[in-house]
């Protein structure tokens, strides 16, 4: 089975461009998805209390994600702390789904991995598509989601570059146009994977 991982910069519309690969029957296997059901398990926020502090819980025990990444986002050695206390238990979740998904024949999964390159641990890939979109846009959308302009430009620095993540993989789709023009260069890069 080959896995078409799918990367790109903060609000650059990775999870839009991943989910269009369904429509060719792939299963879509998301890390942020992973993230979420992993920040609701004792242990992990047991680990997450120990290394930043109970500040980023809710009185009633729940993640405030907000908190966590005004912490981690304006220090790069706390985000490195974070990324290597979870991002391995990502890649054993995500190793998971793609056996479950091997055992049911599946030829082709989509892996959405934001952090991609930044991380240490290894994810699966056979073809990196990277997501650019422009700056401009990128915020607009963060905007929209209730993220202020110092949160979204912290996580943007904290991250490589979008021209060395699009020089890093092997596909690039622009998403800074309509949906229509990002659905067609999806359909011919799938079109070049299964070709290929």
């Amino acid at each position: 089975m080959k896995a078409i991982t799918v990367t790109g910069s903060f609000g650059s519309g990775k999870t839009t461009v991943a989910k269009m690969f369904g429509v060719f029957g792939l299963p879509l296997v998301s890390a942020d998805e992973i993230v979420a059901a992993l920040y609701k398990k004792k242990q992990v926020k047991k680990l997450l209390a120990k290394n930043f502090g109970k500040q980023i819980f809710s009185k009633k025990g729940k993640l405030k994600r907000k908190a966590l990444a005004q912490i981690v986002f304006v220090d790069k050695a706390l985000l490195q702390k974070l990324n290597l206390l979870i991002h391995p238990l990502v890649l054993g979740e995500v190793e998971k789904k793609l056996h479950a998904l091997y055992l049911r024949k599946k030829k082709f999964a989509v892996v959405e991995v934001p952090l991609l390159f930044e991380s240490k641990s290894r994810f699966p890939f056979d073809f990196v598509v990277a997501v650019k979109c422009k700056r401009k846009k990128r915020l607009a959308r963060l905007f929209k989601k209730g993220i202020s302009k110092n949160d979204a430009l912290a996580r943007i620095r904290a991250q490589l570059s979008v021209s060395k993540k699009t020089a890093k993989a092997d596909f690039v789709v622009d998403n800074s146009g309509t949906l229509a023009a990002t659905r067609k260069q999806v359909k011919k890069i799938f079109g070049q994977i299964v070709g290929g």
